[in-house]
């Protein structure tokens, strides 16, 4: 008796080791690899919990025990979701090496920590917050600020060109500030001086001025050629708060009008300190 249970198992056991180093099917009587799971096609579940995907890696079940699903979507693609047992609209992160190491698509080249053999297409933004790297960058016509007149200003009260609330995306960078835009200034025969410029401000400080001067009788009639704009500054940002900027002009001196013209860009690139 004792030497017919040695023998079922010497059996048993060449038998699970013979099945451990065979290919494994589980729906499939043809597996093709040394593990084949065969499961219906499916697009990740947003709601509920029904049996969703091929393969599921879980932890012990527990109050929002989370998991991580594996699925097919026919010949379109595949798709890996982590997500909460009991609810799949909570999606959870997905860790690629937390610890370390390169992660390499579409190449063989591991010479960086992130390596595309392709084209990043990105619905959202791509950033770097090491110094001097472009962290966010706005770019602004006439048609996406609302402006569509002439603006026009020949009192030393200033008139808004632009005004614009911007966020920035660190707190601690650089926002480079530059409006370009169409302008004149008009001259008249005159027996006083005329001054006239334009300014950036960010939360109501003026942070750069620009300044044309003209000595009486030198401009004669006509408008004038002038360097208003383009007008540029940089602001060194410490904060997260929204910022309020503002290029507006005014005339410091004299009598004469400045005119800008519904033709313009503006433009802020934050750059990361």
């Amino acid at each position: 008796m004792k030497v017919q249970s040695l023998l079922f198992g010497f059996f048993l056991l060449n038998v699970i080791s013979l099945e451990l180093f065979a290919q494994t099917g589980i729906n499939t009587n043809s597996p093709l690899s040394r593990l084949e799971i065969k499961g219906s096609s499916s697009l990740p579940g947003t709601a509920g919990s029904a049996d969703n995907g091929v393969l599921r890696l879980s932890e012990s079940a527990s109050l929002n025990s989370k998991a991580l699903d594996f699925g097919i979507h026919g010949t379109t693609f595949s798709w890996v979701q982590p997500r909460l047992n009991t609810n799949y609209s909570s999606n959870q992160p997905l860790f690629l090496n937390p610890n370390g190491g390169s992660v390499i698509i579409g190449n063989n080249s591991n010479t960086a920590t992130l390596s595309v053999g392709g084209t990043i297409t990105a619905s959202g933004t791509i950033r770097s917050s090491q110094s001097g790297q472009l962290l966010n960058s706005v770019y602004l016509t006439e048609a996406d600020l609302g402006i569509s007149n002439t603006i026009s200003n020949n009192s030393t009260t200033a008139t808004d060109v632009v005004s614009y609330n911007y966020t920035p995306v660190s707190t601690n960078s650089r926002i480079w500030i530059k409006l370009s835009a169409n302008y004149e200034i008009g001259g008249n025969t005159s027996s006083i001086s005329d001054e006239v410029g334009s300014q950036i401000s960010v939360g109501g400080s003026t942070i750069q001025e620009k300044r044309q001067f003209f000595s009486t009788g030198s401009s004669g009639n006509g408008n004038r050629s002038v360097n208003v704009f383009p007008i540029s500054a940089v602001y060194d940002n410490t904060g997260s708060s929204t910022l309020n900027i503002k290029v507006s002009i005014k005339r410091t001196a004299g009598d004469d009008q400045t005119n800008v013209f519904s033709d313009l860009v503006f433009s802020i690139m934050e750059v990361a300190d």
